[in-house]
């Protein structure tokens, strides 16, 4: 697997030894640096034309430069920073006479992701690159994405770093990149490949779905051969034995073979809704009681939701929802409500203008509220919105970090605030659903607080990772105590189907979260947050002329230790630190000032004071304006968040209890 490679081929720099310590020849000990980023090399996409160029990987990328020509891409030439130093790239191609496009990322920010086209244009024997549009960690873009002929393609995965491709002296022929991922990320979890035995399971198959109860998970629907639905068996798979069977049937059994179809578990009790066959005919929505296994109708398919495929189901304890797809002559945008005791269906409040129809969404219930993640409304979709059933509302949300690209029909579950994410198709197959698409990898957790995203792959570490795949089957699962996504087969990049079955097991307790303390200031610059940790080991306070420009951190993560990104700007008086004797002292409270400077709206902070349960720090920078303090009783700070331009405007903290 690419991932285990990867791991090999950074090892070194991962586990970078600085020293050595020893006594006589008895002994040896080493001295490490903190974990640095493992570096991942995207694959050129576009033709094979030209000569290769490589810039290398680097610490971020400062400015991007796209020349267009009457074809596609003439010219691109990158910026690089290292340290205090701007590396400037090689010109790629040729100026032409058209404006050269400048993309310049700021300090604070960096790319996440790179989308473009590739096609063969006038008579090339190959591809070449049409089209490219660049966006950041902030939610910045280069210009927006724009559909035209030829092959979409993107180049995502964390914080991309360098780029390499081809090129001649009069055009781009294909583009890939470096990309820097976290050998430790915020939410810890590993991928575990699950042995499957005995020859009684589903086989290869995707566009089906899948439910645990208990110690079991349930397997139904499906196709094979595209829009063929290969049977109508509930198989069953024990995670003890790890062994497959066909459950016995009873009662209402579904009449039809279906694809496209979605299933979810309350209790004992499975929930089966939609699918169609190969004529597009429709199936009901069914329960399925584990215990006796016996099928139940319990609405028809002409009296209950509108008949539907590829749509997305999710439940709690009360309540199945399901949301979406695409019916006879139209997707959808409606959320249905089947209130399990009432035995009733509900039609919730029809989501605005900004919430687009769509099939293969994300559809995770979290603290209460439904959210509806991406999904295809005949182009794959980025948006991330919520419905409040206390409320009856919509809410549309902005998220930021390494997000995932536009895509659908991927892996989804939800744990504690966390919704977990794997793969999907980024870009439709010309054939639509009977070609493959472009299918992706990758495993990204959204916080539903904060609304940041994180890869949290283990690049670092050995570990086999699922193949990049789509319209695959998951469900919100425990496997030997662990929660996370489960997940079963689906469709390869080559068109073939996968028969196997992954799980992503969180390592952390995300069921017991840090409690985030509401930042204080004002609300200029652009949000950024360190998430929470361990807990606190190293401060650094940057001052300006007017106040705070620029704060950083390094947190403990378990035996790691984490090093923060830079938050704001720093200016020619440096960093002050303040060291904390970690683990026995850990920081209580902050107090702080914040007042508007001269020529400014917007306040800004002025002073910032650490206090630990040992000692408290200098004041950094001068008391002035507001004072506030940071603090909860029993808590201690494992973690900042704020808002930043020119200089810090907000400051919040994170807080665990002492006792963790």
């Amino acid at each position: 697997m690419l991932a285990n490679k990867m791991a090999h081929m950074v090892e070194a720099q991962v586990k970078k030894i600085v020293g050595f310590a020893g006594d006589n020849l008895h002994s040896l000990g080493a001295h490490t640096t903190p974990l640095a980023p493992a570096i991942k090399n995207l694959e050129a996409q576009g033709g094979e034309m030209g000569d290769v160029w490589d810039d290398g990987a680097h610490q971020n990328v400062k400015k991007v430069h796209v020349g267009q020509s009457q074809y596609g891409i003439a010219f691109v030439k990158f910026e690089y920073v290292n340290g205090s130093k701007v590396v400037v790239g090689d010109e790629h191609g040729k100026k032409a006479l058209l404006e050269v496009d400048e993309f310049e990322i700021d300090v604070d920010d960096y790319i996440v992701y790179v989308e473009g086209y590739r096609a063969t244009v006038n008579d090339m024997p190959t591809e070449m690159i049409t089209f490219l549009s660049f966006k950041t960690y902030k939610g910045k873009t280069s210009r927006p994405i724009e559909s035209r002929p030829g092959t979409k393609f993107v180049l995502h995965g964390g914080k991309i770093v360098g780029f390499h491709g081809r090129s001649t002296n009069d055009f781009l022929f294909a583009l890939g990149a470096y990309v820097s991922i976290s050998c430790t990320p915020k939410l810890s979890g590993k991928w575990t490949k699950v042995e499957q035995k005995g020859e009684l399971g589903p086989g290869l198959r995707c566009s089906h779905g899948i439910a645990q109860v208990g110690n079991k998970v349930y397997a139904f629907g499906g196709e094979f051969t595209p829009n063929q639905p290969i049977d109508k068996h509930l198989y069953v798979f024990d995670l003890e034995t790890h062994t497959w069977s066909i459950s016995p049937a009873t009662g209402d059994v579904p009449n039809l073979s279906c694809l496209g179809v979605r299933m979810v578990s309350v209790g004992s009790t499975l929930y089966v809704f939609g699918g169609r066959d190969a004529s597009r005919k429709y199936n009901g929505f069914y329960s399925f009681d584990t215990t006796t296994n016996e099928w139940k109708l319990v609405t028809p398919v002409e009296e209950g939701p509108t008949p539907r495929s590829f749509h997305s189901m999710a439940a709690d304890e009360k309540t199945v929802y399901v949301f979406g797809g695409v019916a006879a002559t139209e997707r959808l945008k409606t959320l249905d409500a089947y209130n399990i005791v009432d035995k009733k269906w509900v039609q919730c409040s029809i989501p605005g203008d900004n919430v687009s129809v769509r099939g293969g969404a994300g559809l995770e219930v979290v603290q209460g509220k439904v959210w509806v993640v991406y999904g295809f409304n005949g182009c794959e979709l980025d948006d991330v919105h919520y419905y409040d059933p206390i409320q009856d509302k919509w809410t549309q949300v902005e998220t930021f970090g390494e997000r995932p690209s536009v895509r659908s029909v991927f892996a989804s579950a939800s744990v504690g605030k966390h919704i977990l994410l794997f793969g999907g198709e980024v870009a439709m197959d010309p054939l639509a659903h009977v070609g493959p698409g472009q299918l992706a990898d990758g495993t990204f957790a959204l916080n539903t607080e904060t609304l940041k995203w994180e890869r949290v792959d283990k690049f670092c570490e050995e570990e086999e990772t699922p193949s990049s795949r789509g319209w695959t089957a998951s469900t919100t699962g425990t496997v030997d105590g662990k929660k996370g996504l489960v997940m079963h087969a689906g469709k390869a990049p080559t068109n073939d189907r996968f028969d196997d079955l992954f799980f992503f097991g969180i390592e952390s307790d995300p069921l017991t979260p840090a409690k985030t303390l509401r930042a204080l200031g004002s609300d200029d610059g652009t949000l950024w947050d360190d998430g929470a940790y361990d807990g606190v080991k190293k401060v650094y306070v940057g001052q300006a002329q007017d106040g705070i420009s620029a704060v950083k951190f390094v947190y403990n993560n378990g035996s790691h230790e984490i090093v923060g990104d830079e938050r704001g700007k720093s200016t020619l008086l440096g960093f002050e630190e303040f060291q904390l004797d970690y683990p026995s002292e850990y920081v209580m409270e902050v107090e702080g000032t914040y007042d508007q400077i001269f020529g400014s709206d917007a306040a800004v902070i002025t002073m910032l004071k650490f206090k630990t349960n040992k000692k408290t720090s200098t004041p950094f920078g001068l008391e002035a304006g507001t004072t506030f303090l940071l603090k909860k009783e029993g808590h201690k700070i494992v973690g900042f968040h704020g808002r930043v331009g020119d200089l810090l405007h907000k400051f919040g903290v994170h807080v665990l209890p002492i006792s963790n």
